[in-house]
């Protein structure tokens, strides 16, 4: 089981081992645990096959690395980001702060939520792990989430609604952005839609998140 998150692991860029957790990366983005191949990171990574096994012995113990450096590196640009901006004192600008944060995080890293999916779709042995990192990225945001959300619904301000559903709401549009990208890029190919993902998109995607959690909890559409 890979180890709880901590820094990320770094390393010399070029090194053989950097190239190889690269390679990998990208091996197992596209093809997963169950169908990535050694050889086929050793040529990603234009090394030997047998350097793998010098560094990291098996698939799944390289696979492990590449987990732990991919959320070491998420996590870590949360939690700084979160702790850059930790004044706001009412939901909507503490909403625009989540979603900002998010969606740029990710949008920096957008292999990301193809790996987890990937994960997930393997059985999910290692998602404990995840929840458990995924949720203390968040530092005090549940709290104060809470706070804020109690006292506006005794302010008469928005409608009663339960934290933990907001949170999946709204964490939940940030996240599948990125899980529909490669999907709605293929259809794109075809004729189907036509998506440019740049910073224009991702701008309106911040824009539009905020304003469909704030319709859905405040009483008027407008404060």
């Amino acid at each position: 089981m890979v180890k709880p998150i901590g820094k990320t692991v770094r390393l010399k860029n070029g090194s053989a081992e950097h190239r190889i957790l690269i390679a990998a990366r990208e091996e197992f983005v596209d093809q997963g645990l169950k169908g990535a191949r050694m050889q086929a990171i050793a040529d990603r990574a234009q090394v030997n096959k047998a350097l793998l096994h010098y560094y990291f012995r098996t698939k799944e113990k390289l696979y492990d690395a590449v987990l732990q450096n991919v959320l070491a590196t998420v996590w870590n640009v949360l939690r700084e980001q979160f702790s850059k901006n930790s004044k706001a004192d009412d939901i909507r600008s503490l909403l625009r702060q989540i979603v900002t944060v998010y969606i740029k995080t990710l949008e920096e890293n957008r292999d990301f939520p193809r790996i987890i999916l990937r994960e997930i779709a393997e059985g999910g042995k290692r998602m404990p792990m995840l929840i458990e990192s995924f949720v203390s990225s968040f530092g005090e945001i549940p709290l104060k989430i809470n706070q804020l959300l109690l006292s506006e619904m005794r302010s008469g301000t928005i409608r009663k609604v339960k934290p933990v559903h907001l949170a999946i709401n709204v964490l939940g549009m940030c996240v599948f952005t990125f899980f529909a990208q490669p999907i709605l890029s293929k259809a794109g190919e075809r004729g189907v839609v036509t998506i440019k993902f740049d910073k224009k998109f991702f701008h309106d995607r911040i824009e539009s998140i905020i304003s469909m959690a704030c319709d859905g909890i405040f009483k008027e559409k407008t404060r």
